[in-house]
């Protein structure tokens, strides 16, 4: 059976944890990047990866994306919300650039 896995901060990740939802909470930005590309390499079929982790890795994201059908990634807000980040919205913005062939007007 496939696992669902959430990366982020411990605030973030708590109400997963509470449910059941594995959670890794990495120390650096240098352990992010090798948490995103195990992730792939596992029995994950869902991907939580909080907005302030997943900006910094959007490319390599994409990349992994391309290559493996699971984990299906969901970008999360992270918590406390102290800004608005525009994280997904750019990820949606590709996906359909990438679909249609164009970028649609806003």
């Amino acid at each position: 059976m496939l696992k669902v896995l959430i990366i982020a901060e411990k605030e973030t990740s708590l109400p997963f944890r509470g449910i059941g939802v594995e959670a890794i909470i990495p120390s650096s930005q240098a352990e992010e990047a090798r948490i995103l590309k195990n992730s792939f390499r596992g029995d994950y079929g869902v991907l939580f990866v909080a907005e302030s982790i997943a900006g910094r890795y959007l490319n390599l994201i994409g990349k992994l994306s391309e290559k493996n059908s699971l984990p299906i990634i969901t970008i999360i807000p992270d918590y406390p919300r102290t800004t608005v980040s525009r994280v997904a919205q750019d990820i949606l913005k590709r996906m359909i650039k990438k679909a249609v062939g164009m970028e649609l007007p806003e």
